[in-house]
């Protein structure tokens, strides 16, 4: 019964205007996201090449 309580209270409240989303409230006002390419090194130790047997896949590589 408590749990449905709670969930009655936070159901009934709306949304206030002028808020902003969680995750640009935890960003911190102002603050640009950084979209600086990264070499795949960083992140992978090698790099291979998947062969895909697939009549129904659509290429697309951009090379």
């Amino acid at each position: 019964m408590e749990k449905q309580l709670h969930l009655n209270l936070l159901a009934s409240k709306p949304p206030v205007a002028g808020l902003q989303s969680g995750s640009k409230i935890r960003m911190g006002p102002g603050r640009k996201r950084d979209f600086t390419p990264l070499s795949w090194s960083q992140y992978f130790e090698t790099m291979e090449d998947v062969e895909v047997d697939n009549d129904n896949s659509k290429d697309i590589s951009f090379a």
